[in-house]
């Protein structure tokens, strides 16, 4: 069986400045450079791509129909979550929470699109605690922490999440388990599999998917905050835009 390979761009140069070696190795090392630009430039359309993504959630409006028929849901078959979202909505504007730019209620899943936000590219991700007036989330040379509410004049993009179907116990256990994370560490390697070190949209699904919600819409190996924001299972019912 014959083999083949690519020289690296540095042995290529070396041998194409040497006398006597044949062009065949000055070739190699022209078309690993070819290589080379093609998979950046495939990278940066990807993250072009990606990026367009993330501007059109943002600028997706709140379907106030499906958030309507998510809180009559809530008001027949969580009461206790109806409570907990109609108490908070004649609350704002008036309330200390509201003015400090807090946002959701117990169980909520948060969402930012800021850029470089928790320490890469794609946003973050949190889970608001029982009494709505801090977050759990995971962060950078932190790990999981609570982390005051004020979403909303923390970040310039944000989203609330509600998890469709869910019962009142569902959001408490939810954030139960994000709760019972507190001070593991931080990762980006972190994995679905485990539940020792995470990054701030894993401890977020992972939260979720112990109550039986798989909210990982492309179901990948990692779990973004647009994978969260994306999935059928997810309605946003408030928004920055």
């Amino acid at each position: 069986m014959k083999k083949s390979f690519l020289l690296s761009p540095l042995v290529a140069l070396s041998l194409i400045c040497t006398p006597g070696v044949p062009l065949v190795y000055a070739e190699s090392g022209v078309q690993v450079n070819k290589v080379k630009i093609q998979m950046e430039q495939e990278m940066d359309k990807k993250q072009q791509e990606e990026r367009q993504e993330i501007i059109n959630l943002i600028n997706e409006p709140v379907d106030q129909e499906a958030v309507k028929k998510e809180i009559e849901w809530m008001k027949k078959n969580a009461p206790d979550k109806y409570s907990q979202v109609i108490s908070g909505q004649q609350a704002k504007g008036v309330s200390a929470l509201a003015s400090s730019g807090a946002l959701g209620t117990n169980g909520d899943i948060l969402i930012t699109y800021d850029s470089e936000s928790s320490g890469w590219n794609h946003g973050h991700a949190a889970i608001v605690r029982w009494d709505g007036e801090y977050i759990i989330e995971a962060w950078p040379g932190e790990g999981v922490r609570y982390y005051v509410n004020n979403w909303k004049t923390r970040w310039k993009t944000w989203k609330g999440l509600w998890v469709k179907g869910a019962m009142g116990e569902d959001y408490t256990s939810a954030q139960s388990y994000a709760r019972a994370q507190i001070g593991e560490p931080y990762s980006l390697t972190a994995t679905k599999g485990q539940s020792s070190k995470w990054y701030c949209s894993l401890l977020v699904w992972k939260a979720w998917e112990n109550r039986g919600f798989d909210l990982d819409d492309d179901g990948g190996i990692i779990v973004t905050p647009s994978d969260l924001d994306q999935d059928s299972e997810t309605i946003t019912y408030a928004s920055s835009n």
